[in-house]
């Protein structure tokens, strides 16, 4: 929710916004208006201001308001890969990653690294060595490093997941 203000000199007497003048996400007839932009699409929303005096003369400007993505990780805490098509593969999804930076690296309880990845496309098949085998129902930690594509800040988090064979 954004409250918008005209700053307009003289004697004003019609108004026009334009919300999103590419997708026109809505428009408003008043001085000072409120709007809703959409809360999970972020975005640079062009929104135009359109002015009419008391003699008829007309004035627009328009400016971007930027909205950003919400940053949102969403790791599960178990996978079955068994290839039975549910819950076969350990993979983070979530909105606002930048995905050219993003590192995601699996430990066993021996604090060995059984995988890793910089592609958040690819995920955990459940194998180890290399691929020659698969992990074995335990407890592995994760260690995830992602930057938000419209902050650039750097988020770290680690967890663990449950292999379930």
């Amino acid at each position: 929710e954004i409250q918008f203000w005209d700053d307009s000199q003289g004697s004003i007497v019609e108004w026009l916004w334009v919300f999103d003048t590419i997708q026109v996400l809505g428009g408003a007839f008043e001085q000072n208006p409120i709007f809703d932009f959409p809360y999970d699409v972020g975005g640079n929303y062009p929104v135009s201001l359109t002015v009419i005096d008391a003699n008829g003369c007309q004035s627009t400007v328009m400016k971007y308001t930027v909205i950003y993505d919400l940053f949102n990780v969403y790791v599960p805490n178990a996978f079955t890969p068994n290839a039975d098509g549910v819950n076969d593969v350990f993979l983070v999804k979530g909105s606002d990653i930048d995905p050219s930076r993003f590192e995601l690296i699996i430990f066993d309880r021996w604090g060995e690294k059984v995988f890793r990845t910089t592609d958040m496309t690819i995920p955990w098949l459940g194998e180890v060595n290399g691929g020659q085998h698969y992990a074995n129902t335990d407890l592995y930690e994760w260690h995830l490093t992602v930057y938000s594509i419209s902050t650039a800040e750097r988020y770290i988090k680690q967890g663990s997941v449950t292999v379930i064979r």
